[in-house]
């Protein structure tokens, strides 16, 4: 999330965030001043929250449970979000050709 240095306002390409709404290691203030600072800029963003995840809802071998743990089905809804937002740059990337 935001930290000293961060400059939202720089932001030029594309930018998905996947978050556990039940991540222990990412405060919900930490996500609320992410949304403040992307509100404020041109950049092409979205958040994702995901329910009932944790940290590292993607990994396999994340096995601590309630603070880094796989989940097999926001992993599948989370790798979707990414295959299209992927899909849409590189489909604009070749219009641009």
């Amino acid at each position: 999330m935001p930290r000293s240095g961060f400059v939202s306002a720089n932001i030029t390409g594309r930018v998905l965030v996947l978050h556990g709404d039940a991540d222990p290691y990412v405060p919900a203030a930490d996500v609320n001043a992410w949304l403040t600072a992307m509100r404020a800029t041109k950049a092409d963003w979205q958040f994702v929250a995901y329910s009932g995840a944790v940290h590292s809802f993607t990994d396999p071998l994340a096995k601590a449970p309630g603070q880094a743990e796989y989940h097999p089905v926001v992993a599948a809804r989370a790798f979707a979000h990414m295959h299209t937002l992927l899909q849409e740059a590189f489909a604009a990337d070749t219009a641009r050709r």
